[in-house]
């Protein structure tokens, strides 16, 4: 996995190394990140992921890798930079006792495995800006500072932010924006078909708008607890209308 440093055989235990930079993408201090990291030392390594090159499963020792199922969502993003490579890291959701992870390490040279930065989607607060890029980021406060939509229009990303437990789930774009373009009855194709604009047209959609759309995309997938009997008791006439007409079109 790592230039010269692991062994290419199967089952076999993470390294230390290979759970340093896991856990870089695994904040250990958000209670919502500590089951994967408990897996980290758990699981071993049975083989490679369904896209082969640089994709790995975690499981039980004696377990295979199972692709008769779709992958799993995404659960964490982020880059390891050391001095001489960048270490790409995709953690998927465990589904079935697996997790899929990819591990893509981008440089020529011999590898150094000390980490001279870092950064993940998974360590960021309200307030903060983009990870990656440190552009801004829309925010769409569903509670304020508990429940947020993060919006990443340069970097092209969307995730909510949960402060029970610390996760930023990442979302994906085609699904969230379906259902906005659903709920807002959006009958041009030129609109409602080009995903694009979620970014690109960002300030076309309104908080509520977005809001809508969310809600209606976790009820169906329920990716985040969510008291939707919270959206019932707004203060504006306006909005309890708006959520009252959307929990009859729910139920």
């Amino acid at each position: 996995m790592l230039p010269d440093r692991t062994p290419d055989k199967y089952p076999r235990k993470l390294t230390e190394i290979e759970k340093k930079y896991l856990r870089k993408i695994l904040p250990v201090d958000r209670i919502g990140y500590k089951y994967y990291n408990e897996k980290l030392d758990e699981l071993f390594i049975i083989g490679k992921g369904r896209f082969q090159k640089d994709d790995y499963v975690l499981g039980s020792q004696n377990d295979k890798p199972d692709f008769t199922a779709p992958a799993s969502p995404m659960f964490a993003v982020g880059k390891i930079i050391t001095s001489s490579h960048k270490v790409e890291i995709s953690i998927h959701e465990e589904f079935e006792d697996k997790i899929e992870f990819d591990f893509a390490v981008n440089g020529a040279d011999e590898f150094n495995e000390d980490i001279i930065d870092y950064w993940t989607y998974s360590e960021w607060l309200p307030g903060m800006k983009s990870p990656p890029d440190n552009t801004e980021i829309r925010e769409v406060h569903l509670e304020k500072n508990k429940i947020v939509i993060a919006i990443a229009a340069y970097s092209k990303r969307v995730w909510v932010y949960e402060s029970n437990t610390g996760v930023n789930h990442l979302i994906p774009v085609t699904n969230f924006y379906n259902e906005i373009m659903r709920v807002k009855n959006e009958r041009n194709p030129k609109i409602a078909l080009e995903v694009k604009r979620l970014f690109t047209n960002l300030d076309e959609l309104t908080n509520q708008e977005i809001i809508q759309g969310f809600l209606s995309y976790n009820k169906y997938l329920n990716k985040i607890k969510i008291d939707y009997s919270l959206f019932l008791n707004q203060d504006k006439t306006e909005n309890k209308s708006f959520f009252k007409n959307f929990w009859r079109k729910k139920n």
